[in-house]
């Protein structure tokens, strides 16, 4: 682990920059002046250093030396926030250990100056054309620069000023001087300053060789004697132009030659997708071209498609191998859409329903989509369509017909035809009722013809006699148009019997007697209250006539019916007298009674009551029920 004492000073050797501002004579210089200086010598060492980074000729280098030495641009926060976190402890122990920070803040404005100077001798360089005349001068340089790099770390930090002013007078005017430092015992953390301050001294070092127009290929990648003069163009790197582009005394065109191929594309290749793999490949080779100044070697393209994505990897080397590579990406797709549609209903009620399932018909592809969902409808059914295409132009599509049909079939049972009793439906049996329906039933559908459609009739019981028939019909599309009618199943007629309890009236005295009429009456289907009864009362004589008087005002009528609550006859009154006059046979009374139920069927009995000519004598003869016995005739 890091000391911390050691973290905070290499973190402050890191900001070498901006001169320290000037302290108020009025209070000594502190800790917290201190922190505050070295947050601006962070600043001022970090566009220093930038700007040597960016510079045309050298910055390439410069960048190389930084990252080897473990220096980024720019510096993370993380820096200035261990600054500003340090205790006053901590800075004032860096303050007491880093007492040459004057003389290191002046390193940037050398930089900056060194730079100028460079630019200055580049131009200066050009017009005096070095790279012909001063290659002698050149040679005698490198002896120059390695004992300005071969400085000790071990270096007095004080003479740093003196040492790199000394350095680029030395190099720049072509002196043999010596490098003057002293020595001196320092401290791990004046180790550690010395080692950052190196950093420096190697980018001087950089600059100020450029500055005398000398060339080391294993850190200097731009010199100033290999700028054409003539051009103005840097020729290092360069090949196949018959000049000593590396500045080793020798023309090698192919060794000289440090740069790739260029690759050029025509991106409109891109906007489009191919149906083969071959299409996609031939196009690229068409847009893709090289542009190199050793070499016009053809691209060379490789092909190959992963799922709807054709990759093309084009490659180019010139003379001296220098490679240059790059992917392309194309659409390649040769398969229709796949459609995956819904399972169809044989039937819908509307065309809406029919067009919402197609519409859920899913596409599989790479670029395909939906491009027409129709649904056309006809006279009880719809043509259903789907079309998808891809940007390849690969289509597929779907037609199928359907059946719409949102209308049950019309089923009318025409009762008219039917037998009825004040408005019931009666029958014998339960088959006569459905017969009877079956054939007065009127059926018709607007889709399915009559001979399609599955017809049905079925019953269901109801109270005694009483049943409910219902005829259906059912189309093609499962939807069911019905009516039901209910009926009486009834084929007895009411069970009735009369009887009296005076069968004889006697004396024969004209009197009106109750003659004890009783009645029984019954049916399967209907209660008593709902049968009709009628009783009617004959004779075999006529009224007020059995008795011929000279006024002529015998009493009549002869029979009296007597109705009770439920206006049905309860009790008979008869008249005791017979003719003296014809046969004078006796008279015979008839109480006749019909009963009829709900469907009409009745049945009927009869009572019979004499009046006997003499008591004696027996029985009256009936001589033929003629005459109402309950009116004058």
């Amino acid at each position: 682990m890091t000391h911390p004492r050691a973290a905070l000073v290499l973190l402050l050797v890191l900001s070498l920059c901006v001169p320290l501002p000037a302290v108020a004579a009025e209070r000594a210089y502190g800790a917290e002046d201190f922190r505050n200086d070295v947050l601006v010598m962070i600043d001022g060492m970090e566009m220093a250093l930038d700007r040597a980074a960016r510079d045309p000729l050298v910055g390439p280098e410069v960048s190389r030396v930084l990252l080897a030495s473990g220096m980024a641009l720019p510096f993370p926060d993380s820096i200035r926030d261990a600054i500003k976190s340090a205790t006053s402890e901590e800075m004032a122990q860096a303050q007491r250990e880093f007492t040459t920070l004057p003389a290191m803040l002046k390193v940037p404005g050398l930089i900056d100056e060194a730079l100028r100077e460079l630019h200055t001798t580049v131009e200066t360089s050009r017009a005096a054309g070095l790279c012909e005349t001063n290659y002698d001068a050149f040679t005698s340089f490198k002896s120059k620069r390695s004992a300005v790099r071969g400085i000790s770390a071990t270096n007095n930090v004080l003479g740093i000023t003196m040492r790199i002013s000394s350095m680029i007078k030395t190099i720049v005017g072509a002196g043999t001087e010596d490098v003057p430092y002293v020595g001196r015992n320092i401290s791990i953390p004046f180790i550690v300053l010395v080692g950052v301050q190196d950093i420096a001294i190697n980018v001087l070092t950089l600059v100020a060789d450029a500055i005398s127009t000398s060339k080391d290929e294993d850190e200097l990648s731009i010199d100033a004697c290999c700028v054409d003069p003539q051009e103005s163009q840097i020729l290092s790197g360069r090949g196949c132009d018959n000049r000593d582009n590396d500045c080793d005394g020798t023309i090698d065109e192919a060794g000289e030659d440090l740069y790739s191929p260029t690759l050029k594309v025509d991106t409109s290749v891109f906007d489009r997708c191919y149906p083969t793999a071959s299409e996609a490949q031939e196009a690229v080779v068409f847009a893709v071209s090289a542009a190199d100044d050793c070499s016009d070697n053809a691209p060379v393209v490789q092909f190959g498609v992963a799922g709807c994505t054709g990759t093309a990897n084009v490659q180019v080397a010139d003379l001296n191998q220098n490679m240059a590579t790059a992917d392309y990406y194309l659409t390649v797709d040769d398969q229709a859409p796949a459609l995956a549609v819904p399972q169809l209903s044989a039937c819908y009620a509307t065309i809406g329903d029919a067009r919402n399932d197609i519409e859920r018909t899913v596409v599989s592809d790479c670029t395909a989509t939906l491009v027409d969902v129709g649904a056309v409808p006809s006279e009880c059914a719809a043509e259903l369509s789907v079309v998808a295409e891809d940007e390849c132009g690969n289509r597929s599509s779907f037609l199928d017909d359907v059946v719409v049909d949102g209308t049950p079939p019309l089923v009318d049972i025409q009762t008219l035809l039917l037998p009825s009793v004040d408005g019931r439906f009666c029958f014998a049996s339960p088959s006569q009722a459905i017969s009877a329906i079956e054939n007065s039933t009127s059926i018709s559908d607007n889709c399915t013809p009559l001979s399609d459609l599955n017809l049905l009739t079925t019953t269901t019981g109801g109270p005694v006699c009483d049943m409910t028939v219902t005829r259906s019909a059912t189309d093609g599309c499962g939807r069911i148009g019905q009516e039901t009618l209910p009926v009486r199943i009834d084929s007895s007629p009411p069970s009735l019997s009369c009887s009296v309890a005076s069968p004889t009236l006697w004396p024969a005295n004209g009197s009106m007697v109750d003659v004890g009429f009783n009645l029984t009456v019954g049916d399967r289907c209907d209660p008593y209250d709902e049968i009709d009864i009628v009783v009617t009362v004959t004779s075999d004589e006529p009224t007020a006539l059995a008795r011929q008087t000279l006024s002529g005002n015998d009493p009549f009528p002869d029979a009296q019916l007597i109705r009770g609550a439920d206006g049905n006859v309860e009790t008979i009154m008869l008249r005791a007298e017979r003719s003296d006059y014809g046969p004078a046979d006796g008279r015979v009374y008839r109480i006749r009674v019909v009963a009829t139920d709900s469907c009409g069927l009745e049945s009927q009995t009869d009572c019979w009551v004499e009046v006997p000519r003499e008591l004696s004598r027996g029985q009256g003869v009936n001589s033929g029920q003629k005459y109402r016995a309950d009116r004058q005739n």
